[in-house]
């Protein structure tokens, strides 16, 4: 039980409650979480007991979430067990799920070696600055869970940015995997090599103005001479580009047992911006700097892009084999996240980060029947700085193409209304059929909420000429 694995719970009948026991050793510290799929009305309750109809010695339930995660750290070895409840116990059903995991984590493990890598494809990327952006939260989060500079090698076509070590080429690249990161891991730690810019099918690019760019048989290359020399070496890349996928995709895959390899999109998709940034990378950094386990950080991660884009693709492969998104796939990503031993760095001191939560949106006509009225209900555990909504008439196509994909939907700002619900007007409605509209929200702290959306149809309206008589 307390190997990370994420086992899927339902609330079936009424007044349901949920039991997991393991076997608990004195001094561990265990970090128990819980997420709640999009589509479940699940609202978490948890209580940890040391003994059958004792008191429980600790619990959890939140107003502002309807997840859970706590650390504890037993003072005896023993069984310890879990009860879990919904909020609301007359909500029931096999819709109602969740899925928990519970792992150790290590106190102060040392931290291992970053490789980050800001690519650039032309000299007028209008999205470069979101580029940039993605890699400064990669290098700031690496940062803040005690990797210091010299844990970190960031490539980047701009020297002027801060943390940069040298430009985004081919040598430079082989040289940090097969020289620099072979120095840092003399003690078998964990080596993270995060890409994001921009991509082909097998190929990312470094810098496409002097035509530098890799292939996954490169890095396959320089990675396995990486791993020879220190056996057992956990290895996670990400790609964060248009067909990211094509890097784990046979022939040619980058895919080996034991390295996690995660892509913000399938073989044949483009990447998205959330300007500053690109989405998956903002919200896959924001669970990891939470505390989730690297598994419950990608799942997190496609759940939140997947309200914005739901075509859109994310793949998870480790054990080797080419094909995302395995049962056995969750095993390897589920045992690693900060804190944990042979993956990443952090002090169990610290207390988890929750994200605002948009519990409500509701689109109704407007007053002047071509206009809709936005409403969302937002709760946080701080204070919420933005609500924001982007609308998608009947009409709109997703871009296709390695390009990252941008698509300049029309956007709304949320008012404050009072007992956080928000609200905004779209004007000029001007089609007939079904609009999309997906919800954004952002709180003091700069932490992003999962988007919701809502669809909205208007009807079409038929103007009869004045007859008179």
């Amino acid at each position: 039980m307390a190997d990370g694995a994420a086992q899927p719970h339902t609330f079936h009948v009424p007044d349901d409650a949920d039991w997991v026991t393991w076997q608990a050793i004195s001094g561990t510290i265990y970090l128990v979480e819980a997420l709640v799929p999009p589509t479940s009305p699940a609202d978490l309750v948890v209580a940890l007991y040391t003994e059958c109809g004792g008191q429980p010695l600790l619990s959890q339930a939140f107003t502002f979430t309807p997840e859970i995660r706590f650390e504890f750290m037993p003072p005896f070895t023993g069984r310890v067990w879990l009860k879990l409840i919904n909020q609301d116990p007359t909500v029931f059903g096999p819709a109602v799920d969740y899925w928990l995991s519970v792992r150790t984590v290590r106190f102060r493990p040392p931290p291992g070696a970053l490789i980050l890598v800001a690519g650039r494809k032309t000299e007028t990327d209008p999205h470069q600055d979101d580029i940039h952006a993605a890699a400064d939260t990669v290098f700031r989060l690496f940062s803040n869970q005690n990797y210091p500079t010299d844990a970190i090698q960031y490539l980047a076509s701009d020297a002027t940015r801060p943390g940069v070590d040298g430009p985004a080429t081919r040598a430079t690249l082989q040289a940090a995997i097969s020289s620099w990161a072979a120095s840092r891991l003399a003690l078998d730690l964990p080596l993270t090599l995060y890409l994001v810019g921009q991509g082909e099918n097998d190929r990312f690019y470094l810098d496409g103005p002097t035509q530098e760019w890799i292939t996954p048989q490169d890095l396959n290359a320089w990675l396995a001479q990486l791993e020879s020399n220190h056996p057992g070496l956990k290895t996670m890349v990400v790609v964060d580009a248009g067909f990211a996928g094509s890097f784990i995709t046979v022939p040619g895959s980058l895919s080996k047992p034991g390295r996690v390899i995660i892509t913000g999109t399938g073989a044949d998709q483009p990447a998205w911006v959330m300007s500053p940034g690109l989405i998956f990378t903002t919200f896959l950094g924001a669970a990891l700097d939470g505390r989730q386990s690297v598994f419950s950080s990608f799942q997190t991660a496609t759940w939140a892009v997947t309200a914005a884009h739901p075509l859109q693709q994310f793949w998870l492969d480790s054990d080797g084999d080419g094909i995302p998104n395995e049962v056995n796939d969750r095993l390897e990503a589920a045992r690693r996240g900060f804190g944990d031993p042979g993956a990443f760095c952090k002090t169990p001191a610290c207390a988890p980060t929750w994200p605002p939560v948009i519990e409500q949106v509701a689109v109704r006509p407007g007053a002047w029947g071509d206009d809709a009225m936005i409403e969302a209900r937002v709760s946080d555990d701080v204070e919420v700085s933005l609500v924001w909504a982007l609308m998608y008439p009947p009409t709109y196509q997703a871009p296709t193409g390695p390009e990252l994909a941008d698509d300049q939907a029309p956007t709304q700002v949320l008012l404050p209304q009072g007992n956080a619900w928000y609200r905004a007007a779209f004007p000029q409605l001007s089609d007939a059929g079904a609009y999309r509209f997906v919800v954004y929200a952002r709180d003091i702290s700069g932490a992003n909420a999962r988007p919701k959306a809502s669809l909205h149809v208007r009807e079409a309206r038929f103007n009869f000429p004045l007859i008179l008589r």
